[in-house]
């Protein structure tokens, strides 16, 4: 029991900073989620060599703070990526598919476990997944070359007021 309280202290404790490191302007979303996801790898597939109670605990704590990234993270990518029109069934959509491996994922475990009497392989292949998700992260500009525009800071229209003998003018430039 303490070490789901470790993990979800993890996870409570880092969403409100990383919030706001997501909304700095110089701070790449998508980059942030895949050095995220690429450190849930690594520590996932380190926990077969955790020895003791004191690791475990370690790992929990640690595992909570990176899920806290992961979770503040999605939904903004999300609204990066298909806009705030499509926001709503885009995130229905994604919640449906990260709930398949949450229900499937202990089976197939128990499953690794039984053939292979060894819970190792089953964290290597939790890791190796997951790195394989980070990877496929690196194809997303590619199928949408403007798909992470510049923050609203960097990229806002500016409304320019002209002033001639008609009136005012506005003309929209973007920076």
């Amino acid at each position: 029991m303490f070490l789901v309280s470790c993990l979800g202290f993890g996870s409570l404790t880092i969403r409100p900073f990383f919030g706001k490191f997501l909304d700095l302007a110089r701070v790449s979303r998508l980059t942030s989620l895949q050095f995220t996801l690429l450190l849930i790898s690594v520590l996932t597939t380190l926990v077969p060599i955790t020895t003791n109670y004191e690791w475990l605990a370690t790992y929990a704590f640690l595992y909570g703070l990176l899920e806290g990234c992961f979770l503040i993270s999605l939904p903004l990518i999300v609204q990066d990526l298909v806009g705030d029109s499509k926001l709503t069934s885009a995130l229905g959509t994604l919640y449906c598919l990260l709930s398949i491996p949450k229900t499937a994922g202990p089976s197939i475990a128990g499953w690794i476990y039984d053939t292979s009497d060894s819970y190792a392989v089953a964290f290597f292949c939790a890791g190796g997944f997951t790195m394989i998700s980070t990877c496929t992260l690196l194809m997303v500009p590619l199928f949408r070359a403007n798909s992470f525009p510049k923050r609203k800071e960097l990229v806002d229209l500016v409304v320019h007021s002209e002033y001639n003998n008609k009136g005012i003018t506005v003309k929209e430039t973007c920076l």
